[in-house]
């Protein structure tokens, strides 16, 4: 292979562009640079040639570095990189046959879709930065501004929105998949199908402290502050990552997709609430006050960013609230159902009602304080006070499961997928071998 440049290594900036054009290519979207003809660049390395067009082998070596170092594959293992080399051609030489293609039919990106996906694409890079200032400092760093990243970008993401829509149409709308097809393929494969893993049913009880009036004002002024930031202009994100007291702050407040029943009313309320690229006045939860920006929304399910302020109580009112839980685990031992307890003492609005049953959980999905209290706990028993982020936790072993097969219902949509996802590599193959057939390709590689 042909050297590597050092300076793109340990870049982020340019490399989350590289990545982009890998995702592209191996996704059946384009190569990382320009497209261009031979006569334009004779005295760079080629690595194929596809039609009019060129695939340097400077915009190869780019892309499979990228692989190499997201896949841990170390530059000496000659084998490996050989191989990723030639995996990553071929993607690159369908990538630039797809969007061809596109072309060729008139199919066409509307810069609303464009500056769209460029926008997302800029804020993704800015998330992994961290801040505005690192991000900033990366680009002067590359001697770059945000007009060339956006540049850059609207080469990547034209040719990947042209090359979707060609794929979408010619591959994906036409993949159709019966009952019939799903429940053979269980049948087929039952025995290479992974297991169900062990898992824990709970139950808990929630004592929560009682914040100050005072307190609670204060968090709200704060959050409506922020809120005010937002409306003037300033980032979501970058202020989700300066403010915000959830894990999720670094990732600018994305806490990803969840469904109805999974969070308090209030949020879900509010956040269903919005419509894509909102923000909600400050919303009230057991944790605190959260500002929530909707990024998508189905019918039963949302993909939101948050920040949350959370209401800190004072020293009496832990006291206090471990007091009670003391109290109420004491309760448990004296031979009251957990199940009552659960519902007059409970302060988590989604279990409360439900004699404290949170549901069931694979062990090794819980975080370390929750395993190391049910640690040794029989099913039916009870563990200690638990301290946690936010109040103290009494749980419930009410059940436990060992490894088994998955049932037909409970993978079926799972499987579904498998079989689409098996359908469409195999139409996708055959359609762009059909291209492939009627483009001049000519591969230099040794």
């Amino acid at each position: 292979m042909a050297s590597i440049n050092v300076r793109n290594v340990v870049s982020p900036v340019l490399a989350a562009v590289a990545l982009l054009a890998l995702a592209t290519a191996v996704l059946y979207g384009p190569p990382s640079a320009a497209q261009q003809t031979p006569a334009v660049q004779p005295v760079e390395s080629v690595a194929a040639i596809v039609g009019k067009e060129v695939i340097l082998k400077s915009e190869l070596d780019e892309q499979v570095m990228v692989y190499c170092i997201q896949a841990q594959i170390a530059p000496t293992d000659s084998v490996q990189v050989e191989k990723v080399t030639k995996d990553i051609l071929e993607s690159m030489i369908n990538a630039k046959l797809i969007v061809n293609e596109a072309r060729e039919r008139k199919i066409v990106v509307s810069n609303e879709e464009l500056n769209a996906a460029v926008d997302d694409a800029l804020n993704e890079v800015k998330n992994r930065m961290g801040t505005e200032e690192r991000f900033a400092e990366e680009l002067a760093r590359e001697n770059l501004t945000v007009e060339d990243l956006k540049t850059r970008y609207r080469k990547e993401l034209e040719n990947q929105l042209l090359a979707k829509k060609l794929v979408d149409r010619q591959v994906s709308s036409r993949i159709k998949v019966t009952d019939k097809e799903v429940d053979d393929f269980y049948k087929e494969r039952k025995e290479e199908l992974p297991k169900r893993p062990p898992e824990i049913t709970l139950a808990q009880i929630v004592i929560l402290p009682e914040v100050d009036s005072l307190v609670d004002a204060s968090t709200r002024a704060r959050a409506e502050d922020i809120l005010k930031a937002i409306k003037s202009g300033e980032s979501f994100e970058d202020l989700a990552r300066n403010h915000s007291d959830d894990d999720s702050a670094e990732r600018g407040g994305d806490v990803g997709t969840f469904r109805k029943g999974e969070f308090e009313e209030s949020f879900e309320k509010a956040a269903f609430a919005l419509e894509p690229g909102q923000v909600s006045e400050p919303v009230r939860s057991r944790f605190g006050y959260h500002l929530i920006k909707l990024v998508e929304k189905q019918e039963d399910a949302a993909h939101v960013k948050h920040i949350l302020l959370k209401t800190i109580p004072t020293d009496e009112a832990e006291e206090n609230a471990r007091a009670l839980a003391t109290q109420v685990r004491k309760k448990t031992e004296s031979g009251e159902a957990f199940e009552s307890l659960a519902a007059q003492y409970s302060q988590d609005p989604l279990s409360a009602g439900k004699g404290g049953v949170i549901g069931s959980f694979v062990l090794e999905t819980l975080s370390p304080v929750i395993k190391n209290a049910i640690k040794g706990v029989p099913v039916g028993g009870v563990t200690e006070v638990v301290p946690m982020d936010v109040g103290y936790h009494i749980f419930k072993v009410v059940g436990k499961t060992a490894e088994r097969d998955y049932t037909f219902d409970e993978i079926k949509d799972r499987l579904r997928q498998l079989v689409i996802q098996e359908k469409s590599q195999n139409e996708y193959e055959q359609w762009v071998a059909e291209l492939r057939k009627k483009t001049y390709v000519d591969v230099r590689l040794p």
